[in-house]
């Protein structure tokens, strides 16, 4: 079975009334606070979806069809894991060159300053509620689109995906790999992936090893893995410049 464009026509008009939705919402608050309502709105949203029958409820959406996936070239089949591994792939590459573009555009600029401080955005003639819900938007189309792949590749999607477990995996990762960066977050969910799947070779109780190795990252990396690298390379330039 051919991928059918509308269903990415779909994904992406999901994604961003998701977020407009959700943005309107969450836009209005900042720090902790933003975090924990965007955590609230999804188990809302999952509680919602957990007892619609029409939507699959606690059984979730069974029997998806494998798709055929074109690449130009060749098509890949969703059920062959090292084809729709390079399918993956691609797309995080594709959203990481439009991003990296995005930061360099005045728009990104303002993003970046919003990050740093977001109470002096004002005085610089730019509002911070549009900013941070075009934000938000960006955020939830990114995410609906790597939230379309699960089925493609799985044959069901369960409305657990939405819990709460799976947003702090998000913020994990984030954290762990350095916050305000293109590579951090990609960094911190490979190194959680591989921490849940190695870690629970040996134990059941797997989360609480996660949870302490992110307490570590926050108390001792508060810049995250990034961060740390960033500063030590930094450090070491210095040194070797005042060397000279």
């Amino acid at each position: 079975m051919e991928r059918d464009p509308q269903g990415d026509v779909l994904v992406i008009g999901a994604g961003l009334a998701g977020g407009l939705i959700g943005g309107v919402i969450a836009a209005r608050v900042r720090g902790v606070y933003f975090a924990l309502i965007t955590f609230g709105l999804a188990q809302v949203v999952a509680k919602v979806i957990y007892n619609t029958r029409e939507l699959g409820a606690s059984d979730g959406i069974i029997g998806i069809p494998i798709v055929d996936v074109p690449l130009g070239i060749s098509t890949v089949r969703a059920d062959d894991p090292a084809g729709f591994f390079l399918v993956v792939l691609v797309l995080i590459a594709l959203i990481y060159l439009a991003l990296t573009y995005l930061t360099e555009t005045p728009y990104g600029r303002l993003l970046a300053a919003l990050r740093i401080n977001q109470r002096r955005l004002p005085f610089l003639g730019w509002p911070a509620g549009p900013i941070k819900l075009g934000a938000f938007i960006l955020a939830a189309v990114i995410a609906s689109l790597a939230g379309s792949l699960y089925p493609m590749l799985r044959g069901f999607v369960s409305p657990e995906l939405m819990y709460f477990e799976v947003s702090t995996n998000a913020v994990i990762a984030v954290i762990i790999g350095g916050a305000g960066t293109l590579t951090g977050p990609l960094i911190g969910a490979v190194l959680l992936v591989f921490a849940k799947s190695i870690i629970g070779t040996f134990t059941e109780h797997h989360l609480i090893v996660i949870g302490a190795l992110f307490m570590a990252a926050v108390i001792f990396l508060p810049e995250g893995l990034v961060g740390f690298v960033k500063a030590r390379l930094g450090s070491a330039s210095a040194g070797g410049e005042s060397g000279r």
